[in-house]
């Protein structure tokens, strides 16, 4: 489970002891240079002179400043420089021996110490075989592996449980362009292009003007296989097709009933091949709708293919679980020439799974008076696997500071007990590398 910026915070505070927190109980002055809690009579005047007070709600909310004074008599704090306005009573606030930026400096570094235990899972299935090469670029997300890489399974369109007509991408039939200027035509293998279509000898190229927005769907009296309105109300359906397409965030897939717009999917990377996916529940109530289709924004000239499409009752599983481990391989990774070396050349027209990891989500920069963005940052580890991240960061600060030595026992403790946990967080590590292989059938 993931944890936001401010969650660290407080459990990096608190790991090295550092986790003052209040309430305001008066209002501060008027310029802003002033805040109150009468819980801060406690220390004496001047003691808390140097420490750092973070506001943790209300409209001066991860702002923070330096204590320049405390009157032991009234509770009051002085900073420098001073808010943008009176801070008021009822606010909450942090007290911290060291800078807010300073802290996140630390855990911001210590993602890269800590890389080989805390890490982010990557899988990358952009790539398209030819058929000639076994050498491919580098995914640019991975800054350890790919680990293994899988071949992809082609999984038949023309299927009983699949209601699309004309799945294959062979035929135009069946398919209505909603928008004028679309160009539907069918695209036939031809040998110069190793990549499109992507299975079989012909699939359909969708041109698209840059007027206005274009869709192209399939209705369901159009479909096949005894699909019908009344039986698949209620139900889970999926809408998955193969497109190519070079151009980020200009197409994505969509279900429409009754209601209108279902479900749609996640729009088109642009990078090539993509298996897009989209689920929803039919309306319990539906009578006369049930249509897919490929909707595509205005803005570009667009030109993308389909292969393969699928229509269907269930989830998206059925139509992405295609990287079976037997197909899986240990690729070799040049840094160099910033690519990865397959031990075989698979079949072209074939995607790739790529799986590898990659440093922990930055936080985000901060300025000297305001921690907003890394408290909205969100990093990839749960509770315990942060103890590594905060043990890593408090060696920084106390390092910068000139303080490790003398920090206190119970927080080297601490850090002893994160470092011991490291052969435990190796395992979470969730797939299992196979043995590399030498050659494969198509060598």
């Amino acid at each position: 489970m993931a944890r936001t910026g401010e969650q660290l915070l407080d459990g990096f505070v608190s790991f090295i002891d550092d986790d003052f927190s209040g309430t305001l109980t008066s209002a501060g002055v008027s310029d802003g240079t002033t805040i109150v809690d009468t819980a801060l009579r406690r220390y004496g005047n001047g003691k808390l002179t140097g420490w750092w007070l973070l506001i943790t709600s209300g409209a001066q909310d991860n702002v923070y400043r330096r204590v320049t004074d405390n009157a032991s008599a009234t509770g009051t704090l002085t900073v420098q420089p001073a808010f943008a306005a009176q801070v008021a009573s009822a606010v909450t606030y942090r007290l911290l021996k060291y800078d807010p930026a300073r802290i996140f400096a630390a855990m911001e570094q210590a993602r890269f110490r800590v890389v080989d235990d805390l890490f982010i899972i990557r899988v990358d299935e952009s790539i398209t075989t030819d058929g000639l090469s076994r050498t491919f670029p580098l995914p640019t997300n991975m800054r350890r592996g790919p680990n293994v890489a899988y071949i992809e399974t082609p999984l038949a369109a023309e299927a009983a449980w699949n209601f699309l007509a004309n799945p294959r991408g062979d035929s135009t039939t069946s398919w209505t362009s909603v928008g004028a200027g679309t160009t539907v035509t069918t695209v036939t293998q031809d040998g110069s292009d190793l990549l499109v279509p992507k299975y079989g000898e012909s699939c359909i190229k969708y041109a698209v003007p840059v007027t206005t927005a274009q869709t192209v769907r399939q209705v369901v009296a159009d479909m096949t296989n005894g699909i019908a309105v009344a039986e698949a109300r209620g139900r889970r359906m999926t809408f998955a097709m193969w497109v190519e397409c070079r151009i980020a965030s200009r197409l994505r897939l969509e279900i429409i009933d009754d209601n209108g717009q279902l479900a749609q999917s996640s729009l088109h990377l642009g990078r090539g091949w993509e298996l897009l996916t989209v689920e929803g529940v039919v309306a319990h109530n539906n009578a006369t709708t049930l249509t897919v289709g490929i909707t595509v924004t205005s803005g570009a000239v667009i030109a993308y293919h389909r292969s393969h499409s699928w229509f269907y009752y269930g989830n998206a599983e059925r139509v992405t679980d295609i990287y079976p481990m037997s197909s899986a391989m240990r690729p070799r990774r040049d840094d160099t020439t910033q690519v990865i070396v397959l031990p075989y050349r698979p079949h072209s027209r074939h995607q790739l799974r790529l799986i590898g990891t990659d440093v922990l989500t930055s936080f985000g920069a901060s300025t000297s008076t305001s921690v907003a963005t890394p408290m909205a940052a969100s990093i990839e580890i749960d509770v315990a696997a942060a103890e590594l991240l905060y043990a890593e960061a408090a060696e920084l600060l106390f390092a910068w500071d000139g303080l490790k030595a003398e920090s206190p026992e119970r927080v080297q403790t601490r850090i002893g007990y994160a470092r011991m946990r490291r052969n435990e967080l190796r395992n979470t590590w969730p797939y299992e590398v196979p043995e590399g292989r030498i050659q494969g059938p198509y060598d």
